[in-house]
């Protein structure tokens, strides 16, 4: 509700934050990145992943997909934060077998720990930077609604 109409109901089943790829990237460590070689994988990854071939990158299609509710992200948004922590030695580490990497992340299992807590700092780093640009604060939200 925040996103469109600017308020917020405490415990809303149905309120959601869509963070797209470029949120998400946008916080992704420098040195993390690699060279053209790994982005290009993680652009393999996210396709292979996807039915239809564009996951995180249709913003008309993940509007429904890459969110963060009060359940969590959804899955999607964990396979595309997952894949955007990817680190270089990770890459790496898998010998230049993005299946077995796309697998892994699709089936909705971490990686490895330090690509699980990469993803949650990715998470938190966007959704933090979505609120800070909100106008108001959910206190004032909440006095508004009083």
């Amino acid at each position: 509700l925040l996103q469109y109409y600017g308020f917020v109901l405490p415990s809303n089943p149905h309120d959601s934050l869509y963070l797209s790829i470029r949120d998400v990237a946008a916080h992704v460590v420098r040195a993390g990145i690699g060279s053209e070689a790994d982005r290009l994988d993680r652009l393999s990854l996210l396709a292979s992943m996807s039915p239809d071939s564009s996951l995180g990158l249709v913003d008309d299609l993940d509007r429904h997909r890459l969110l963060l509710t009060h359940d969590g992200p959804t899955k999607e948004m964990m396979m595309v934060a997952r894949v955007l922590a990817l680190n270089r030695t990770a890459l790496a580490g898998y010998n230049g077998n993005l299946d077995l990497i796309a697998a892994r992340v699709a089936s909705g299992k971490y990686l490895d720990v330090h690509n699980e807590i990469a993803t949650w700092r990715l998470l938190h780093a966007a959704s933090h930077t979505r609120l800070h640009c909100m106008p108001t604060t959910l206190d004032e939200d909440l006095a508004l609604l009083a």
